[in-house]
């Protein structure tokens, strides 16, 4: 979370600062002061951007986490996580990876998702992303 924030706090500033370098506000002869200030905004960024993709790669779930939370002791915040990462996948692959002949609801999704990791339990070590995908393209595929 911190790692987060100092990302977005990094791209505030270097924003802030390529904007402040208008001649309107850098009066002629102060060049320099800004070149210096948005080569350290510019680093920030960069650092910031390294610190976030390692975050992100962390936060990779194994479908073993997602099979817990298709179970129905599984908190209604595991639920609702799971409905989102789900209803996401689907909404980013429809019309490339799955073709649902008509409008498929967030249970639906779900219900085929969590069905699919039951009819493959050898396979709840691998990431959940990669048998989301595989079991949405198997329940509704393209020809």
């Amino acid at each position: 979370m911190l790692r987060d924030e100092a990302a977005c706090v990094a791209v505030r500033y270097c924003l802030r600062q390529l904007a402040c370098c208008d001649a309107a506000v850098y009066p002629p002869g102060n060049e320099g002061e800004c070149a210096m200030k948005s080569v350290l905004a510019v680093v920030l960024v960069l650092y910031a951007s390294q610190a976030l993709a390692q975050s992100k790669l962390s936060d990779v779930k194994k479908a073993s986490e997602l099979s817990a939370m298709c179970q129905p002791t599984a908190s209604e915040a595991q639920k609702s996580y799971l409905a989102g990462f789900v209803t996401g996948a689907a909404d980013a692959s429809v019309g490339k990876h799955i073709c649902p002949k008509e409008a498929v609801s967030t249970q639906k999704l779900v219900e085929t998702f969590c069905g699919y990791l039951k009819a493959h339990p050898k396979n709840l070590n691998r990431p959940g992303g990669l048998l989301l995908g595989l079991a949405f393209s198997e329940g509704w595929p393209c020809k």
